[in-house]
């Protein structure tokens, strides 16, 4: 039995089993895991000797790709473990000829239908954000899991010519929440409250791959509170403040956004000022072989001085040939 170290990539194509026809062929593949973003996609690029790909292997728009990759002998002898990449619908293929490639592209959302394409306009009214992102799911077979405590009521809202899936992008957006789209699921979250979950690895730079970067912003970011105030028709004036735990200054984020309600507009001043200052400090850094770490998992930095701490996955690109992991994060903020 050889403890080489090795990965190999499962593809189903279609629900048919394809990995031993690409194995031999497989030149790379690459998962971009993105957090605030409901779109993921994936890249496989294969050779096409024999044209198979050009000629007989018809590829069509919005055709099921699932995906998974097992690891063999990476950390010890014997050890084998599989990570889960999900459902994605084919986007863009791409042959070409000397050399002969074929590229496999695909997205984690149907990339046909009326989801993404057809326009609506609709009133809602009364009625809270998972009913909302509830009733749109269902038009689609989508099932919902709403991973998060954040539920406010929609008092009056227009869908003016616009795609369910922009709508409800920027509904996510506009009360703090984000959207992901896996295996035909919308997952919806909240950043911060996914900030304070637990840390599933700890990394120090003996355990990274090449150059492990830190950067700090020190313009438009590090504010101490929100202040909101916007003026409604009738005169009303609506008036709300948040003020990051620990702040020590005055620096002050004002916003002028339209709200309904107080309640309303404190969750916009607490995810504006989230927006700003989860800039302060980011890091990118890179680990070899197949890593079990997510987009918006939390990890935990030691040995590296002052940027010691808790940081949240923005976004992971796993690759293959060479196989390893890039991933970008910001500093956990607490609030």
């Amino acid at each position: 039995m050889s403890l080489t170290r090795r990965v190999l990539l499962e593809l189903k194509y279609e629900g048919k089993d394809i990995t031993q026809k690409i194995e031999n062929s497989l030149l790379s593949f690459s998962v971009n895991d993105v957090a605030n973003s409901a779109i993921d996609d994936v890249t496989i690029s294969l050779e096409d000797k024999d044209h198979n790909w050009l000629n007989k292997f018809i590829v069509n728009e919005g055709d099921k790709i699932e995906m998974s990759a097992v690891s063999f002998n990476w950390n010890k002898p014997d050890e084998e473990y599989r990570v889960k990449f999900g459902t994605y619908f084919v986007d863009e293929p791409e042959n070409s000829i000397n050399p002969a490639l074929f590229n496999l592209k695909g997205i984690s959302i149907p990339g046909t239908g009326n989801f993404r394409e057809l326009k609506r306009t609709k009133p809602w009214k009364n009625i809270k954000v998972k009913g909302v992102i509830t009733s749109i799911a269902s038009r689609y077979g989508f099932g919902v899991v709403y991973d998060t405590k954040l539920n406010p009521t929609i008092k009056e809202l227009e869908q003016s010519n616009e795609a369910d899936f922009e709508f409800l992008q920027k509904l996510c957006n506009d009360n703090g929440l984000i959207i992901k789209m896996y295996r035909s699921k919308m997952i919806i979250f909240n950043e911060a409250e996914y900030e304070n979950k637990k840390p599933v690895l700890t990394i120090k730079p003996s355990d990274c791959e090449g150059q492990i970067s830190f950067n700090r912003t020190l313009t438009d970011c590090n504010y101490d509170k929100a202040v909101l105030k916007y003026k409604k028709k009738k005169g009303v004036v609506i008036t709300a403040s948040y003020t990051r735990p620990g702040a020590k200054g005055d620096k002050t984020l004002n916003l002028t956004d339209s709200v309904d309600t107080q309640a309303e507009a404190l969750n916009v001043c607490r995810t504006k000022l989230r927006e700003k200052n989860k800039n302060a400090v980011k890091i990118s850094f890179t680990l070899p072989g197949l890593a079990r770490i997510y987009a918006s998992d939390v990890v935990k930095l030691e040995d590296v001085g002052q940027y010691n701490g808790l940081y949240y996955i923005d976004s992971k690109t796993q690759n293959f040939n060479p196989t390893s992991a890039s991933f970008e994060a910001h500093k956990c903020l607490g609030y």
